[in-house]
């Protein structure tokens, strides 16, 4: 037997199949952990009235008889007056809780027209959740009743005396076809009136007009009499569970949803009356209730007044047999009582109220009308005119007019026209009205006239009917008859109307302290006119000077205007002046005028300047933008280089809060080089560091507005928008910049040198991320005498810090371009061969930028 037996070798398994089951473990649990996360859902709060029908736990959400979550908690909300209800929705339906999603509670409800929540029966309440649009949210309202079951149905509000058989799921009928349901029917204890909401299906919606009429049509109505049985009714379901009808005229504009009616209690009462609006200024002295009369005969009354966007809202019912009223060409006007020393008339209307008389007209059905706040001229005999002046002057709807003392008209209408200034409406009855023409004045007749000034004291006084009430005088006319579209200004005495027709002027300003109504105006210290307004339009304001006709000749292109008020003191080491204003500028402010010497610049100039020397000094003006957080204050210089063209005048936000508009006044001189296309504006900031410094001066004087030139001859422009920053050297300065790329920035700072040779020859005017965020680009910039130190065998690399070696026997070697590439980092060059046309860059041209100089490049010496 042979006992020698050769070992068997057994390699090793790197994996045991008793690791499998573990693995298969930790796949299958992180796989249930991620869907046990995905599947949590969402927590949203509803808040309903109250609680009645929701559990905790057991009440469920559905959506298309879908179970999409759970009520979780019911508790109450901060002020007691609702419940706040907690509910975690699946995750399923996470997309669908937008800001128009809406969610109501469903109980079950049986009736003749229909069964509504009968899965409620069996499975309790649940809330029933509608999707909408908009942004995602978790906080809702819930809605007392389920919305409008169909899309894009309209949905009205009826207001009844009383509710008869009607309640939800009741029908909505037009010529006995069923147009829309009932939603809801409650009753409201403030008004205690029955509210009524219903839905029109949305191929009937256009059946539903403004001027629709809606009766109630429950129930069986009889009218038996000797001639026979008249039974009415609508259909079988209406008399069961009630129902609503409506019919609508031919003319009217289609009801928006949500527009509200009056619901009649039969098709009677609601035909009987035609219903039309009114659209008026102002409903003082009308209510609902007040009537409509022709001829003193009550047609109709108003229904309703609410206030709108631009004025008033009368509703109003027109009975049935005065319908042929309701046509275009009919007029309406309020008539108010008045009571004055004049007269009295309608003075009924002082304790019952106003009321609406119409002027009938012929056309077509209308249903929609202006009230008018006087009679119309066709009603009288005479002419209306329109008189203006900058203030009421106590006017008032009433006030007679005169011609030599003899009434022979009044007031109609006051009113603020759109340019700011008061028209006074007035009618001339007929004869007199022929007496104005077109060189009538009209002047106020005010009973009692006190003027004073300084230099005399004058009361007049009128007859004493006049002395009451006051009215407007005018003169007869030696010209042609006026016409209803004439317009008179208003005078204020008869004196004023004998005098040549003042000369208006408009000025503006930043600031009107030291100026009011009535201050003087003057040329070369004789007054000549008055401040006659004064008033703030945007951020300026407004003065309005009525200059005496005969010195209009004063004024042209080259008229200057200035405060003159107070005492103005300047001086210096070589003069001391003092100017002081007369005694009536100085007590009510006052402005002056002149002109200025030589040609004018070709338009008038309507800003009030502070005194004589700016006026006088002329100023061409131009709008600079800047970014709002631009570092610049109001009468910071404008400069080109050290030359200073003019100021900044003042400095005022836009009104999207993004700009700053700057209004800069510039010597005439610069204006065809810096007022023309082209030119540009930046604000200019003090720099310091180790490289240099730039405008040193702005760190105690604050930054300055640089300037640089346009087109020289090209077309001129006045609004700019300022740079961000100083401007890239034009063309004809010769400088070159060029970007350089590299993976990191390193100590590289804006402003650090760039060396040739070790002179620094320029510098670092930007750096920031490539397009792509691939790499950092560099912008360098050359000077001119050095751009040519640069071509397409140039080499550049990272000049900063120390470059240290430390040899064994050789000791150690410390290497740096410069101290400022010390402190600031740098850039340093070199170039292989002389400069050509063949080999010549453009700017910016890119080059790589190398971490260090390789050793051949140090020894490149090339001759340019």
């Amino acid at each position: 037997m042979n006992t020698n037996q050769s070992p068997r070798v057994r390699r090793k398994k790197l994996l045991s199949p008793i690791w499998i089951l573990p693995i298969l473990a930790v796949i299958l649990g992180a796989w249930l952990l991620f869907t046990y996360i995905k599947e949590q859902g969402t927590e949203i709060r509803i808040q309903f009235p109250n609680a009645n029908g929701i559990e905790a736990r057991k009440t469920l959400v559905k959506y298309q008889g879908l179970v999409v979550g759970m009520v979780r908690e019911v508790d109450l909300s901060g002020d007691r007056s609702s419940v706040n209800v907690l509910i975690k929705m699946d995750h399923t339906v996470d997309d669908l809780l937008r800001q128009d999603t809406r969610f109501w509670l469903v109980s079950p409800k049986a009736s003749i027209t229909g069964v509504e929540g009968l899965d409620a029966l069996f499975s309790g309440n649940y809330i029933a959740m509608k999707p909408g649009e908009g942004k995602r949210r978790v906080r809702f309202n819930a809605d007392t009743m389920a919305p409008a079951s169909v899309d894009g149905a309209t949905i009205i509000h009826l207001e009844a005396d009383k509710g008869g058989s009607l309640d939800a799921g009741s029908s909505v009928y037009y010529q006995q076809m069923k147009v829309g349901d009932i939603l809801q029917s409650v009753l409201d204890p403030d008004t205690k009136k029955v509210q009524v909401t219903a839905q029109i299906d949305r191929s009937y919606a256009p059946l539903v007009k403004e001027n629709s009429h809606f009766w109630n049509v429950s129930g069986l109505k009889a009218d038996a009499s000797l001639s026979g049985v008249k039974v009415e009714l609508e259909s079988l379901a209406s008399l069961l569970t009630g129902g609503i009808a409506f019919d609508s005229p031919e003319v009217g504009e289609a009801a928006v949803s949500g527009a509200r009616f009056k619901l009649y209690p039969d098709r009677k009462a609601a035909t009987q009356d035609h219903f039309i609006s009114f659209s008026a200024d102002s409903a003082e002295g009308l209510k609902p209730g007040s009537k409509i009369r022709l001829r003193g005969v009550d047609i109709g009354e108003l229904t309703d007044v609410s206030a709108s966007e631009d004025g008033v809202r009368l509703n109003a019912a027109i009975r049935d047999n005065y319908r042929h009223l309701l046509v275009s060409g009919s007029e309406f006007w309020q008539v108010k009582g008045q009571l004055s020393f004049t007269g009295a008339k309608h003075i009924g209307n002082l304790l019952l109220g106003d009321f609406i008389s119409v002027e009938p007209g012929s056309g077509d059905p209308q249903y929609r009308f202006e009230l008018g706040s006087e009679a119309p001229d066709s009603s009288r005999d005479g002419i209306a005119l329109t008189l203006y002046r900058d203030d009421a002057a106590g006017l008032d709807v009433g006030s007679p007019v005169r011609f030599k003392q003899l009434p022979v008209g009044e007031v109609i209408g006051i009113d603020l026209e759109s340019e700011g200034s008061i028209g006074i409406e007035v009618w001339i009855n007929a004869p007199y009205h022929q007496l104005v023409g077109g060189d009538s004045h009209f002047w106020l007749a005010q009973g009692l006239d006190i003027s004073a000034d300084l230099k005399a004291l004058s009361v007049s006084s009128a007859p004493f009917g006049q002395l009451l009430n006051g009215g407007i005088s005018f003169s007869r006319a030696s010209a042609a008859k006026a016409t209803a579209s004439a317009r008179y200004p208003l005078l204020d005495d008869f004196e004023q109307s004998q005098a040549p027709k003042p000369f208006w002027v408009r000025l503006n300003t930043d600031k009107a302290d030291g100026l009011a109504i009535g201050a003087p105006v003057y040329y070369r210290q004789m007054e000549v006119g008055n401040v006659r307004d004064l008033q703030l339009k945007g951020d300026q304001f407004e003065i309005k000077l009525a200059l005496e006709g005969r010195y209009q000749h004063l004024i042209s292109d080259k008229t200057r205007f200035w405060k003159y008020s107070g005492v103005r003191i300047s001086g210096s080491l070589t003069q001391f002046e003092i100017d002081t204003a007369a005694a009536m500028a100085l007590l009510r402010g006052g402005i002056a005028f002149d002109n200025l010497d030589g040609d004018g610049s070709g338009e008038r100039d309507k800003w009030l300047y502070l005194n004589r020397n700016d006026a006088l000094s002329p100023k061409v003006r131009a709008t600079v933008y800047l970014d709002a957080d631009a570092d610049i204050q109001q009468g910071a210089p404008v400069k080109y280089h050290q030359q200073q063209l003019g100021q900044v005048e003042r400095l005022q936000l836009t009104p999207d809060l993004k700009r700053l508009k700057a209004t800069l006044t510039l010597d005439p001189q610069w204006q065809q080089r810096f007022l023309v296309e082209g030119a540009r504006f930046y604000v200019a900031e003090a720099q310091l560091g180790l490289t240099g410094t730039k405008n040193v001066a702005n760190l105690v004087l604050g930054n300055h507005l640089s300037a640089l030139p346009g087109t020289d001859g090209g077309p001129r422009q006045r609004e700019f928008q300022a740079l961000t920053e100083a401007p890239v050297p034009d063309e004809h300065e010769q400088s070159l910049r060029l970007v350089l790329t590299q993976s990191q920035l390193g100590s590289v700072k804006i402003g650090s040198p760039v060396l040739y040779r070790q002179i620094t020859v320029g510098e670092v005017v930007r750096h920031g991320l490539a397009s792509d965020a691939s790499r950092v680009e560099i912008t360098i910039e050359l000077k001119p005498q050095y751009r040519h130190l640069v071509n397409t065998s140039s080499r550049f690399w990272n000049a900063s810090g120390l470059s240290v070696k430390v040899g064994l026997f050789s000791g150690a070697e410390i290497h740096t371009e410069s101290l400022d590439t010390l402190l600031m980092g740098g850039i340093a060059f070199a170039t292989e061969s002389s400069t050509n046309d063949s080999n010549q860059v453009k700017p910016l041209t890119r080059f790589a930028l190398y971490e260090q100089a390789e050793k051949q490049w140090l020894n490149w010496q090339p001759s340019f």
